[in-house]
């Protein structure tokens, strides 16, 4: 055991030393990345507010009540916040529907109002786009079965009313009992967004756009910060480790000394990370809108200790990378490949969910994956077997890295 603690303080004095770069290496990159994110998140905010489907209303909309139902529809009616309706003409809604700048549009028959004031069912034609497998048409096609079927009943409802109450009601009585039905009925359609309930399931993983690429942010920063690491772990003379282990110190007390210091770095790293990232974002929640639940620097504080496990995982994946080479500019490139690769297969470059469905499938089983999985299962509340899954994937990797150093020493053995 003495050994093991004087050669666990030797590397650790070596990992001190490098420290100072890796910091200054994680401040840079994170500066990099915060301009990036940033960046998107304006563009993506821009995009929202911009949200609005337009529709286009052909027809003679010269009548008093058409022109006071789209005056509604426009000012009172809660499809104000996202649904346009505009005026046209049938040539020119079909050239800005091929164009893509309309949604739909809605064809509304001459004399609609006089039909629709004397009883008779009239149909509004629905015009979309021809593609069978675009969802805004379809989505669009039902709101207008929707709204058409209010309508009708809604009709019939008080037309229905009206011949009840002519027979038993005088004029006076029968205007205000239909005047007040009608006015229910308007009620209930324009206030309809009260019966529904929006539920927002986020770009991936659950999380919404902001907060997933935070966690791929913080992914590719702890997975970066290993690619500078390859002097301290690159072993390119086994002489030492060979020396070690003929005299008793066996390879898994060697890899013990050099994980540990590493991993430790890692950590620290991380935690100082995510807490500079707590100060900046609780007290600026309203510009930023990242994890409106994390209001101190206290909750990003135990986010980061909470992620601990994950830090070791990618400190041992990226340690056994490092033993599996013996040379200091093939472990860098090897490093940086696999970063580059695991970053796309585990959705940090794009929503997991807009990659082939093969891909995704390998996915839960990279240690970005299943870390990314837990980390978005902390964010979400979710997280359940993922946590002891990360730290079993970790002491597998650890394990395989003992069993590569070993088999490394004896081949050196074997050959001299």
């Amino acid at each position: 055991m003495s050994r093991f603690i004087a050669y666990l303080r030797a590397q650790s004095l070596r990992t001190l030393k490098l420290y100072p770069i890796v910091f200054a290496f994680t401040v840079l990159l994170t500066m990099g990345l915060s301009v990036i994110l940033l960046q998107m998140f304006a563009s993506n905010d821009a995009a929202d507010s911009r949200q609005h489907i337009r529709i286009g209303i052909v027809g003679d909309i010269t009548d008093t009540y058409l022109e006071a139902g789209l005056f509604a529809l426009r000012n009172l009616d809660s499809s104000q916040y996202y649904l346009d309706f505009v005026t046209t003409t049938e040539e020119d809604a079909a050239a800005q529907l091929g164009r893509g700048e309309l949604m739909a549009y809605l064809r509304i028959p001459d004399g609609f109002v006089e039909d629709m004031i004397n009883g008779r069912d009239v149909d509004i034609a629905f015009v979309a786009g021809n593609s069978p497998s675009a969802i805004g048409p379809l989505l669009m096609r039902e709101i207008a079965g929707t709204v058409s079927d209010i309508v009708v009943y809604a009709q019939k409802g008080v037309y229905g009313y009206d011949a009840l109450a002519n027979e038993r009601l005088s004029s006076t009585q029968r205007y205000e009992a239909v005047n007040e039905l009608s006015l229910v009925y308007a009620t209930r359609i324009f206030g309809r967004d009260a019966v529904y309930r929006v539920d927002i399931i986020g770009i991936s993983q659950g999380l919404p756009f902001k907060d997933y690429y935070l966690c791929a942010g913080f992914f590719l920063i702890l997975l970066m910060c290993g690619t500078i690491c390859a002097p301290l772990l690159i072993k390119t003379d086994l002489a030492l480790p060979r020396l070690m282990h003929t005299t008793g110190f066996s390879s898994r007390w060697q890899i013990g000394g050099e994980l540990l210091p590493f991993a430790l770095m890692l950590c620290v790293n991380s935690v100082l990370l995510l807490t500079v990232a707590g100060t900046v974002f609780s007290a600026q929640t309203d510009t930023f809108g990242i994890l409106p639940e994390y209001t101190s620097v206290t909750d990003y504080l135990l986010l980061a200790v909470r992620l601990l496990p994950v830090v070791l995982l990618i400190a041992a994946w990226q340690f056994l990378v490092y033993e599996l080479t013996s040379h200091l500019i093939s472990g860098v490139l090897l490093q940086v490949l696999l970063t580059l690769s695991l970053s796309y297969a585990s959705g940090f470059m794009l929503p997991l969910a807009a990659l082939p469905p093969t891909l995704q499938a390998v996915s839960a089983y990279l240690p970005t994956g299943i870390g990314f999985r837990y980390m978005s299962g902390l964010l979400t509340e979710t997280a359940t077997w993922e946590g002891a899954a990360v730290v079993g994937y970790a002491l597998a990797l650890v394990v395989l890295a003992m069993l590569v150093r070993k088999w490394k020493i004896g081949r050196t053995t074997d050959n001299g």
